[in-house]
């Protein structure tokens, strides 16, 4: 995070520079959606997505913010489903869904909801992440 200065000159005729606007901005870093710690168009171990949460990173700020709802749509029994989570963690359908995947397979997550620094509620662009196998892994339910 920081401050930045926005300086706006005229120059007249006689080629003499002066200022006509100077406008003070604060300036915060983009912020990065994460499931639990991994960014969009990363790998993960299915057993991780469910037991992680999905948070706003903003680095400038050195803060994280759960989310407070997303949309996951899955393909099952020949037609495609969309369920919601009212919060940063998956629903019992996800996780069931999330259970069966096989390394290879890749989640969407859309309508990322969460409020930004000021409160107010954004909507974030679609999250994706690559299931890959765990070494070890072990199998989990509700």
């Amino acid at each position: 995070m920081g401050k930045a200065l926005l300086s706006i000159y005229e120059t007249e005729l006689n080629g003499v520079k002066k200022i006509v606007l100077n406008k003070p901005y604060s300036v915060i870093t983009y912020p990065i959606i994460k499931f639990g710690g991994v960014a969009s168009d990363s790998a993960m171990p299915a057993i991780m997505l469910a037991a992680s949460g999905m948070y706003v990173h903003y680095n400038s700020l050195n803060t994280k913010i759960p989310v407070t709802g997303f949309k996951m749509e899955f393909y099952e029994n020949g037609k495609f489903t969309l369920d919601s989570s009212l919060n940063n963690r998956l629903s019992k359908k996800m996780l069931a869904y999330v259970g069966k995947l096989k390394p290879g397979s890749m989640v969407y997550f859309t309508g990322i909801k969460y409020k930004n620094p000021k409160g107010v509620e954004e909507i974030a662009p679609i999250f994706r992440v690559f299931i890959i196998k765990q070494k070890n892994s072990t199998g989990f339910g509700m």
